[in-house]
């Protein structure tokens, strides 16, 4: 599978997103999220410039987000349309707020390995999650109300509720 092809499912949840917006406001959306695999060492990137989708498969040094996980979560990530939590602001009208947070999100699995998402190249504050991996899957894909996990026992916060309060503002 080429890059293009396993990144075709965040090209069009970014179009469907953007499309959304008044003409004025698609113009000013400006992004770039790295992805990469922890256990294979594949790297992409995915640059957004107004309508323009530009994808690398050697990311820059300097990304917006950096989302890592292992290549079978990625793959599942993908197929769950998790995406859309970083997507998410744009539908939002906040993407610049989004942008503008600083520290990492860890999203360990009850099955041993984690999903992180590092915004604007810092590495703390850390917030820490631990959950099976559907509920992250759910979390991701904006299907899962985090409180109600919580409350629930589903997710624990193990450290960073300030960064995870900041967050939730965007999302």
């Amino acid at each position: 599978m080429t890059t293009r092809e396993f990144l075709a499912p965040l090209i069009a949840a970014y179009q469907t997103a953007l499309a959304g917006l008044p003409v004025p406001q698609q113009a000013t959306i400006q992004f770039s999220i790295g992805i990469a695999t922890s256990d294979s060492n594949e790297r992409w990137q995915f640059d957004a410039n107004g309508a323009q989708v530009t994808v690398r498969d050697v990311p820059s040094d300097s990304v917006d987000f950096l989302f890592e996980t292992t290549k079978t979560r990625l793959e599942q990530f993908v197929e769950a349309n998790g995406i859309t939590f970083l997507l998410r602001p744009i539908a939002n009208g906040k993407m610049s707020g989004f942008k503008a947070l600083r520290g990492t999100l860890r999203m360990v699995m009850n099955e041993g390995d984690e999903y992180k998402i590092v915004f604007g190249g810092a590495t703390m504050p850390e917030a820490v999650m631990r959950m099976g991996q559907q509920d992250a899957l759910g979390l991701l894909a904006g299907t899962l109300n985090a409180q109600a996990a919580v409350f629930s026992g589903r997710i624990r916060i193990d450290s960073g509720m300030s960064f995870l309060m900041s967050l939730e503002r965007f999302l």
